[in-house]
């Protein structure tokens, strides 16, 4: 990568060795200075980020590889460099094995090593950088990959890997939790009357406002379709059962049109199940989707706009 202008932090306190270097390296690092730790610290903070800092070891109050270690804290993408003195190396080998700084460099450095060195520490700050910024992006593909795109929540995908560690975690530490599947009526009917983009606009008041009515510990998910699932982790079937029916009752109230609803607006039908470890003895949620699932298939067949439990 180009280095012209890039940012360039040295610390000494002797104005004289300052004043060389800015005049060998004009042109090609944008070279900021200062005269001890302290003052380089307020640099950092005022003009930063750095890609590299160099200090010489040996500095009133605060040294080298003090000055260097308060940086790594701050800042800890900035590459280190430490000069030296031969009496110094030494301590100069412990800060590098240390981690403290990136490598030391023996005064007096000539241009052409010093250059070296920069170039050097600017790639690697330039690959941390880069690295950080492929791992951020991976964290965010993965959670897209968890996400339904239309209605931002959990997928199928999601649900099962979450349904997964719940179920898991009920057997092994004795953990309620109940399922609430949920499935909007006549949403075909719906679609046909209103459009699909109206549809999707239904679905996405629905999704928001369940999301907005439960607990931050209860999850979300699209099961498919206009059905969407409520996993709600510490809370038995009578807990759920109470939870759904508001739901219900509150999506009702919202009055979204519906011309072809005997209800006149848009509703929705809900099935439960719970699982109790001390009770229950499925190894896995299938069976508990199941229940739900048949549970929610009467509540459609009474009449829909109602929650039913298991039998």
């Amino acid at each position: 990568m180009d280095n012209v202008m890039r940012k360039v932090l040295f610390v000494d306190d002797e104005p004289g060795v300052l004043a060389g270097l800015e005049r060998q390296l004009r042109g090609q690092y944008d070279v900021h200075t200062r005269l001890c730790g302290i003052e380089g610290l307020e640099a950092l903070r005022d003009h930063g980020p750095f890609p590299v800092v160099v200090s010489d070891m040996r500095m009133p109050e605060m040294n080298g590889s003090q000055f260097l270690s308060r940086v790594r804290t701050i800042s800890p993408e900035t590459e280190r460099i430490l000069l030296t003195g031969h009496a110094d190396v030494e301590t100069a080998v412990s800060a590098v094995n240390d981690g403290q700084i990136f490598r030391y460099l023996l005064k007096p450095c000539d241009k052409e090593t010093l250059v070296e060195a920069l170039q050097e520490a600017i790639q690697r700050h330039d690959r941390y950088l880069a690295t950080r910024r492929l791992l951020a992006s991976n964290q965010e593909l993965q959670m897209l990959a968890m996400e339904d795109p239309l209605l931002g929540i959990g997928n199928r995908r999601a649900m099962e890997r979450d349904l997964d560690y719940t179920h898991s975690a009920a057997i092994r530490y004795m953990r309620l939790y109940s399922i609430i599947l949920l499935d909007v009526d006549h949403f075909k009917l719906y679609n046909d009357c209103y459009g699909h983009q109206l549809g999707d606009q239904a679905l996405i008041k629905i999704a928001t406002h369940i999301k907005t009515s439960v607990r931050s510990a209860d999850k979300l998910f699209r099961y498919g379709g206009e059905e969407l699932l409520l996993l709600l982790p510490e809370t038995d079937q009578e807990g759920a059962d109470v939870l759904a029916r508001r739901l219900v009752q509150s999506i009702h109230d919202r009055e979204i049109e519906h011309k072809d609803s005997k209800y006149g607006v848009l509703t929705v039908s809900a099935g439960i199940s719970g699982f109790d470890p001390r009770t229950d003895t499925e190894s896995d949620w299938h069976g508990l989707i199941a229940r739900a699932d048949q549970a929610l298939y009467r509540a459609k067949s009474a009449g829909r706009n109602r929650v039913e439990l298991p039998e």
